[in-house]
């Protein structure tokens, strides 16, 4: 279930990342003007729920899917890339279970603060060591990008996939006039997409760049474990889910202001499963927001000042996520 769950949210993701110069000028302008800002504030919501049939289920796997059952991620990031700085806030709930951090780049200095700690661990090495591979990395996903816009746009060429029209909505920033595009596919469209995405995936080791260059932006403290997650098993069974799904509706909207910016996108995907009997999954619903304000103006930046007492050794941080918790009990016990 992990996997396929991981494969679904990735390809969705993809699909938005592609973006050529066709009949749709002005929103693929949108899309590449956007990626190009430089400094500014974004966030990202998504929210997954899914719903099983547990009948026969064991406690043990009803302890498991409840994990899944409500998905939750945030991220807020304010940035500066021309001054090398950044300050990034980041929220996930799995199944009630809420876990936070925030991730500081001011110049050369990369640390990350674990609020349930409230210390922070400094990844400097880490970042150094992993810029050669990132590099590297940035040049082989480059090629497999464009390899997926390509799917894409033969999507959005299709007839009635994509309409415009003129309105305003209320942003950080105000009240902005915006031009909305809206794209819609339907089942056939989406599996078509999905299938040539794989395709592109399992041939380039795409999820594997991904995975090892989020753990350098991210500065993940936990490492993605080859042998916990089989990549190849992993793509045979989304592809096999694929035929067991049917997509009732997959909506997007993408607002783009006066400057030619998306300041706001909304996705909403929900499919529903024919065949329980395996993953006990019936059916899913995934909705994401993104938004960008404050483009390309000054921003402040706060940093915290760094000192000994709050700086957690990395021996410690290597015992893992029970050592947090079990540190993070004491201090509860010890605060009565």
């Amino acid at each position: 279930m992990k996997k396929l769950l991981l494969l679904f949210i990735a390809s969705i993701s993809l699909m938005f990342s592609a973006c050529t110069q066709n009949s749709f000028k002005e929103y693929i302008s949108a899309v590449n003007k956007t990626s190009n800002i430089q400094k500014g504030q974004n966030s990202l919501k998504m929210n997954v729920k899914n719903s099983y049939d547990l009948e026969g289920a064991s406690k043990e796997e009803i302890r498991q899917l409840n994990y899944f059952k409500n998905l939750e991620l945030k991220n807020n990031v304010k940035f500066d890339k021309k001054n090398k700085q950044i300050i990034a806030r980041n929220y996930m709930n799995l199944g009630g279970m809420g876990f936070d951090t925030n991730y500081y780049q001011n110049k050369d200095q990369h640390f990350v603060k674990m609020p349930m700690l409230g210390k922070y661990f400094l990844v400097d090495d880490e970042v150094k060591n992993a810029q050669k591979e990132d590099i590297d990395n940035d040049n082989n996903l480059s090629d497999i990008f464009k390899e997926l816009e390509r799917n894409w746009i033969s999507i959005l060429k299709e007839k009635d996939v994509v309409t415009g029209k003129d309105t305003l909505i209320s942003t950080e920033d105000g009240e902005v006039k915006v031009k909305e595009f809206k794209i819609q596919l339907n089942d056939s469209q989406l599996k078509k997409l999905l299938e040539k995405s794989l395709d592109v995936i399992e041939k380039e080791g795409f999820i594997e760049k991904i995975i090892k260059q989020s753990e350098y932006m991210n500065n993940n403290p936990i490492k993605y474990n080859e042998t916990e997650v089989d990549i190849n098993e992993g793509i045979k069974d989304f592809r096999n889910k694929l035929k067991d799904m049917k997509f009732e509706s997959f909506d997007y909207k993408g607002y783009i202001d006066i400057d030619g910016y998306i300041i706001q996108e909304d996705i909403k995907v929900k499919a529903k499963f024919k065949d329980s009997k395996k993953d006990k999954i019936t059916e899913s619903i995934m909705e994401i927001q993104t938004k960008n304000w404050s483009i390309e103006k000054k921003q402040e930046f706060d940093f915290p000042k760094l000192n000994k007492t709050n700086i957690l050794k990395k021996e410690e941080l290597e015992q893992g996520i029970p050592y947090i918790f079990k540190d993070f009990s004491n201090k509860e016990v010890e605060e009565e």
